[in-house]
């Protein structure tokens, strides 16, 4: 997958890395909630990465592609869906196995 990059009008940036790698970073230039979740390609709920309020600065999150329960996931596509303050976001991310 391609290196990705998003950003908003209040400066939030989101990466997703490179294939090699399980870590989505962001930027949150001022404190506030976070919602990061994985959904797969019927739209269901496969695991939550954080629901939580973060303070301003740089964060990484790793998603191991396993669901809630632990479970790895199969090969294919999958969506992260990020919300930050009023910044709505999602980017595809496939799974190879």
């Amino acid at each position: 997958m391609p290196f990705l990059t998003a950003g908003s009008p209040a400066n939030e940036a989101v990466n997703i890395s490179p294939a090699n790698s399980n870590a989505i970073s962001f930027q949150l230039m001022q404190a506030q909630n976070v919602s990061a979740k994985i959904y797969d390609a019927t739209g269901r709920l496969v695991r939550t990465l954080a629901d939580s309020r973060m303070p301003a600065g740089h964060h990484e999150i790793e998603w191991s592609t396993e669901t809630k329960d632990g479970i790895a996931v199969p090969a294919g596509v999958y969506f992260l869906r990020m919300v930050t303050g009023n910044y709505v976001e999602s980017k595809k991310m496939l799974v190879v196995k």
